[in-house]
């Protein structure tokens, strides 16, 4: 006989910016081990058409799986996301300075446990994820999964301001199914300057070395620039200070796959701080990610934690008692993250599934930014340097 359960982890943002929020030293830790790891599985996923993720996502949807994983199991998890020690009480005090009342933006987190109803979940699981991720638990009828599945996508559709309409996918839930852990984030704001929507007009924009087309640009200016390694940085703060989202062109038409190749945490903590106070001219398209599911699987075996995945090694033992012909495994992560940015801001959504089965040339003298080609974006949060969304446009269109 075999069990399942799944997983999921959802994450909605729109973007204010503020600095005045302290950040507790363990939960600075746990965005380090959040960038490090993101960085990673962006340079496992592949580089064709717009995409866009969300690392803080996908870490809290492990974060909360690996309060269940036992042995080897759990040691792969703690190794790829980077974590030292349990992240449920840094995750708490992280969600709680994001979530601070004197930050003038939207955030939203909301965690929940889903289990199949007379399936019984060790106490400690339970009552570890509703301490350290405010995770209550609501039990749901499998055996009618058309319904059950419909229950948890309206369940994260309302807590993502209806962007991620489906993150559990026909046939993500089965009679076998036997938890659901979910995790939505909503976050809203403003640009500490809009861009003017007068100043906005078509113009070119690059896909490629030899392809054009016309798309709608605005115009504007940063306070804040840098260029190194042959790309320009920019800067674009949202209201409040602490959020912001970092733009970064490389020089060359098509020199984004080269951008990405040499990315990491260490080498993006390097840009950031080259970051200076000088002005700039930013000219950047509009653009809109649609959400479309990414299969994380391949990328977090190729990571180092195989045995999660495999139903003849995985040890989830500490979410519940099983028979000795029992064993629960990931069969499957999707990821879907949704962006857009216009004048007024930036708003983003992003949904992590994972389902558990038992079987150049000379500068200006003011530094023109102008995103007319494939570029690379960040949206940071300055306190605790956690990188919320991560993603690059190729074709605004």
């Amino acid at each position: 006989m075999r069990a399942a359960w799944a997983l999921a982890a959802v994450a909605a943002m729109s973007c204010k910016h503020e600095r005045e929020v302290a950040m507790p030293a363990d939960a600075a830790s746990l965005a380090a081990a959040s960038n490090a790891f993101g960085f990673e599985l962006w340079a496992r996923l592949g580089r064709s058409g717009n995409l866009a993720i969300s690392p803080f996502s996908v870490t809290s949807a492990f974060a909360m799986t690996g309060t269940g994983a036992s042995g080897t199991t759990a040691a792969q998890i703690r190794t790829v996301f980077h974590f030292a020690t349990q992240p449920g009480p840094a995750w708490g005090q992280l969600a709680a300075a994001l979530e601070a009342p004197s930050r003038p933006n939207t955030l939203r987190i909301a965690n929940r446990l889903f289990g199949a109803r007379g399936f019984a979940l060790r106490g400690a699981f339970v009552d570890g994820l509703a301490a350290g991720y405010d995770a209550p638990f609501e039990q749901l009828d499998v055996a009618q999964p058309a319904a059950a599945r419909a229950a948890i996508n309206r369940w994260v559709e309302e807590r993502t301001e209806h962007h991620i309409r489906e993150l559990m996918p026909e046939g993500s839930i089965t009679a076998r199914t036997r938890l659901i852990v979910v995790d939505a984030i909503y976050f809203h704001g403003e640009w500490q300057t809009r861009f003017r929507p007068e100043l906005t007009s078509d113009a070119a924009f690059h896909p490629t070395a030899t392809a054009s087309k016309l798309v709608k640009t605005m115009n504007g200016a940063a306070e804040r620039y840098a260029h190194v390694d042959g790309v320009s940085l920019v800067e674009l703060p949202y209201k409040g200070g602490a959020t912001v989202m970092v733009i970064a062109l490389p020089d060359r038409v098509d020199g984004l796959a080269a951008l990405e190749a040499g990315l990491d945490a260490r080498t993006f903590a390097r840009w950031l701080a080259a970051i200076q106070p000088a002005h700039a001219v930013v000219a950047l398209p509009r653009f809109e990610l649609a959400a479309r599911a990414i299969d994380l699987v391949p990328a977090l075996r190729a990571l180092g934690m195989p045995d999660a995945f495999d139903p003849d090694k995985a040890d989830f033992s500490a979410i519940a008692e099983l028979e000795p012909s029992q064993r629960l495994f990931v069969s499957a992560v999707a990821h879907a993250a949704y962006v857009e940015v216009d004048e007024r801001g930036t708003e983003a959504a992003a949904a992590t599934g994972a389902s558990v089965e038992i079987d150049t040339a000379r500068p200006d003298p003011i530094p023109r930014v102008i995103c007319d080609h494939p570029f690379a974006f960040f949206i940071v949060d300055q306190p605790s340097g956690l990188v919320l969304f991560m993603g690059h446009v190729t074709d605004p269109s």
